[in-house]
């Protein structure tokens, strides 16, 4: 039983993380593999996701008074990103940085699927590389889209969130982060595939010539 209880634990303490640990990745990664695609998904949650969030807390702030259950919860350490000293002051969570920080980064996923399955057939390439291509863009999307709702679902389900905040989270942070797929592959990251799916693929043009290597030869 203890053991059970420090796996639930530790879950549950990873899932109130889940943004900072989404973000720390992302980072690794984007550091690590020089890859273009997650330096600017980087970009945009340390600068345009906080930005955006704190915009529209200001403006709902101003719709609602605080303590309206409407867009506000009680205070607490599951409702902060990052939990300080216990407060029971009303927060404002229509939308929550958790909320905008984990749609924004699905919305990227989800952007990121649909843009590789809408890469046409290369000439020459063969179907079942084609149709290997369309089967992982196909499960990108889906493992993005059942993630989003799981997590924001159970989000909802720790009374850390309203229903309302949920809605426009998905609208904003989920939005935002599609259409931040777009200007990446504006900025010129090679269809900003995070997954490396693309440029994993040999094209059809590197077959058209035969491989070459250089040999040293010494002379006499």
């Amino acid at each position: 039983m203890e053991l059970l209880d420090t796996l639930r634990t530790t879950i549950l303490v990873g899932f109130r993380a889940l943004p900072l640990l989404l973000i720390s990745f992302i980072a690794f990664l984007a550091i690590g593999l020089g890859n273009m695609g997650m330096f600017i998904l980087l970009l945009g949650h340390t600068l345009v996701v906080p930005i955006t969030t704190a915009i529209l807390q200001f403006i709902t702030g101003k719709m609602y008074i605080a303590g309206d259950n409407r867009a506000f919860v009680s205070g607490s350490d599951v409702v902060q990103l990052v939990p300080s000293l216990s407060s029971t002051l009303p927060v404002n969570v229509m939308p929550s940085y958790w909320m905008q920080h984990v749609l924004f980064f699905f919305g990227y996923l989800l952007a990121n699927g649909v843009g590789l399955l809408r890469l046409p057939q290369e000439k020459g390439q063969s179907d079942v590389n084609y149709e290997n291509r369309v089967a992982k863009a196909k499960a990108v999307i889906t493992v993005a889209v059942l993630a989003a709702l799981g997590f924001a679902a159970f989000r909802y389900r720790t009374g850390a969130e309203t229903w309302r905040g949920v809605a426009l989270s998905f609208a904003a942070g989920g939005g935002l982060g599609f259409a931040w797929y777009q200007f990446a592959a504006y900025c010129g990251a090679r269809h900003a595939d995070v997954f490396g799916v693309a440029p994993s693929m040999v094209p059809v043009s590197a077959k058209d010539e035969k491989a070459m290597t250089c040999i040293y030869a010494p002379k006499p």
